[in-house]
C-alpha cells in the first residue's frame, strides 16, 4: 500500500510455471470438443489445434489469477480479451516451457482490469505468445449483474447496433453438450459452464459456453473462410468477449478482408455480437 492509501501492484512480476509435454490424445480431445476435425491434426506430421495452447497454459493461468499477492476475487472475475500469436505449429511430443508476467493493472470505477502475458517456448524459442485481460467487477457491478451475464446496469435499451454486411459469412452451431465436453478437454471446470443451478445463482440464467471455446470455434471458422482449411496458416487470433453464449446457439461469423487476413465479429441468432474486435492474421502462402 502506498502512502496515499492506493494499492501497489507487482507490475512486471514473472511466473516460471515449468514445462508440459504436448499429449496427442489431449490434443485430439480438444479438437473434438471444439468440433474441429481438421485432417492436419492427424498423420505422421500432425500439428495440434492452435487454440490447444489453452490446455497447455491452464495451470499458468490459474497460478496467475489465484496469486495471493494479487488477491483477486474469483467470484467477480470475467475474461475480457485474449490475443494469441502462433509463431510456429505445436506438435505432439513437444516439451513446452511456460512463463507468465503481470503487465498491467488498472483500477476503474466499475472494477479492476488485470492484464497478463503468457508464453510457450520450445527449445528456447517462443512459439505461442498470448496477452490476456481479466476484469474483476466491483461489488456494486457484480451485485447488479443482468440475467444475460452482462454487468452493465439495467437501463432502457439502446437502439440496436447495426453490424454491416461482411465480405464473407459462415453460420455454425454450438452443440447441446458443448460446454460439458469443452470443460473436460480444456481443464476449465468452472461451475458456470457445468451447473445450471450455480449459473442461476450468479445471475447467468443457465450454463454458458466458455469464452475460449467460442474463440476456438471462431478460429476454426476463419481458417475455413480464409485459410484454405490449413490451421498452420493462422498466425494470430485476437478477440474481445462481449456477451455470453449458450449451448445450442446458432452463431454467425461475419468477416471483412484486410491486408493481413480478416477482421471479424461473431453474432448470435438475434444479431447481437458475442465476440467483437476479432482479428485473424493469416499467412498468404
Amino acid at each position: 500500500m502506498s502512502a496515499s492509501g492506493s494499492r501497489i501492484w507487482p507490475i512486471g512480476k514473472e511466473y516460471d510455471c515449468g514445462s508440459i509435454v504436448v499429449d496427442a490424445q489431449a490434443a485430439h480431445a480438444y479438437a473434438a470438443a471444439t468440433n474441429d476435425l481438421n485432417p492436419a491434426y492427424t498423420g505422421e506430421n500432425a500439428m495440434v489445434p492452435p487454440m490447444f495452447h489453452v490446455f497447455l497454459i491452464w495451470d499458468m493461468l490459474t497460478a496467475f489469477v489465484q496469486d495471493p499477492e494479487l488477491n483477486l476475487d474469483m467470484k467477480r472475475l470475467v475474461h475480457g480479451e485474449h490475443d494469441a500469436q502462433f509463431l510456429a505449429p505445436l506438435r505432439p511430443g513437444d516439451t513446452i516451457q511456460l512463463n507468465a508476467k503481470l503487465e498491467q493493472v488498472a483500477d476503474k470505477s466499475s472494477g479492476l482490469l488485470v492484464i497478463g502475458r503468457f508464453q510457450c517456448s520450445r527449445d528456447g524459442e517462443l512459439v505461442v505468445n498470448c496477452r490476456s485481460s481479466f476484469f474483476i467487477r466491483s461489488a456494486k457491478a457484480a451485485k447488479g449483474a443482468n440475467s444475460d451475464g452482462s454487468t452493465k446496469p439495467n437501463r432502457p435499451p439502446r437502439p440496436k447496433r447495426t453490424i454491416p454486411p461482411g465480405d464473407i459469412e459462415q453460420n455454425w452451431t454450438v452443440d447441446a453438450d458443448q460446454s460439458y465436453r469443452y470443460a473436460d478437454a480444456s481443464r476449465d471446470r468452472n461451475p458456470i459452464h457445468l451447473d445450471a443451478e450455480f449459473a442461476k445463482k450468479v445471475g447467468l440464467g443457465d450454463v454458458i459456453l466458455h469464452g475460449l471455446c467460442t474463440m476456438a470455434m471462431s478460429g476454426k471458422s476463419v481458417i475455413e473462410l480464409a485459410g484454405h482449411g490449413q490451421p498452420d496458416r493462422l498466425k494470430r487470433l485476437s478477440v474481445r468477449f462481449s456477451k455470453p453464449v449458450r449451448n445450442q446457439s446458432t452463431l454467425t461469423t461475419r468477416a471483412w478482408h484486410t491486408d493481413r487476413g480478416l477482421k471479424f465479429t461473431i453474432l448470435d441468432s438475434d444479431g447481437d455480437p458475442v465476440i467483437t474486435h476479432g482479428i485473424a492474421e493469416i499467412d498468404p502462402k
